[in-house]
């Protein structure tokens, strides 16, 4: 029995794409009748899946419902978009951990998606009022787009990833190489960032490799929260994970 929110289902134009892609928007209780403006945060799904994920499964308007009635959370926007996007130029950017097979995503919500939102929402401006997150493969495109983005986020939610290990193809990360600066400097890197987050289920294969580098990321000074919650690769893990990101940002 709280206040709830709305989630909007909405087409934008994609220049990468060259035609117009579905994205759902969740907008906080009293959005309509107010005339504030909101932080947002871009919630991405993980591969095999697309932009209903996070609202269906992951049950984001219940989370952001209650954490707002209940003060843990400033109201916010919530964006979760499809990222399986395929550039008319070709090339696919859903998976592919690593900064040149991110580009043409990075491209589709720096250029396209988050000008829409910016021009049909009320928003806050600036990095500060933006973050990125996302599960498994949205874990691997919120880091590298999001860590290597200050100019547009200040927050990023790392949820389950792969790509610190854990599952077949994986390699051991040059962390400073794949996000420049994030050791050689520390203050600056911390100082570009709100908030860091990191968490897995721990049952999830990945967790030993996640844990390992969140401590190695700890011990050169890197401002990370990081948590594990029980489950393996699952929903349960994601919600909870989005619910601990939520209350941590924007404050």
């Amino acid at each position: 029995d709280v206040p709830h929110g709305q989630v909007r289902a909405l087409n934008y134009y994609s220049e990468v794409e060259g035609g117009y892609r579905p994205i759902l928007v969740y907008t906080p209780a009293g959005y309509d009748e107010g005339k504030d403006s909101y932080p947002v945060v871009y919630i991405h799904h993980g591969g095999g899946e697309d932009h209903t994920g996070w609202m269906d499964q992951g049950r984001v308007a219940n989370i952001m419902d209650n954490l707002i009635a209940r003060g843990e959370a400033v109201p916010m926007i919530v964006v979760s978009p499809n990222s399986n996007v395929r550039s008319v130029n070709g090339g696919m950017a859903g998976g592919g951990y690593s900064w040149n097979g991110m580009q043409t995503y990075r491209k589709e919500l720096i250029d396209n998606i988050i000008p829409f939102i910016e021009k049909n929402f009320r928003t806050l401006p600036g990095a500060k009022n933006r973050a990125m997150c996302g599960l498994s493969m949205g874990g691997g495109q919120s880091f590298y787009i999001g860590l290597r983005s200050p100019e547009t986020f200040s927050n990023v939610g790392v949820f389950s990833t792969g790509m610190f290990g854990g599952i077949a193809g994986a390699a051991r990360l040059d962390l400073e190489n794949e996000v420049p600066g994030i050791y050689s400097d520390t203050a600056g890197f911390n100082g570009r960032l709100d908030t860091f987050y990191i968490s897995c289920g721990e049952q999830d294969p990945r967790i030993t490799h996640t844990r390992a580098i969140a401590t190695e990321m700890k011990s050169k000074g890197v401002n990370l929260y990081f948590n594990a919650f029980p489950g393996d690769h699952e929903w349960q893990v994601w919600r909870k994970s989005f619910h601990e990101f939520a209350r941590l940002i924007f404050k």
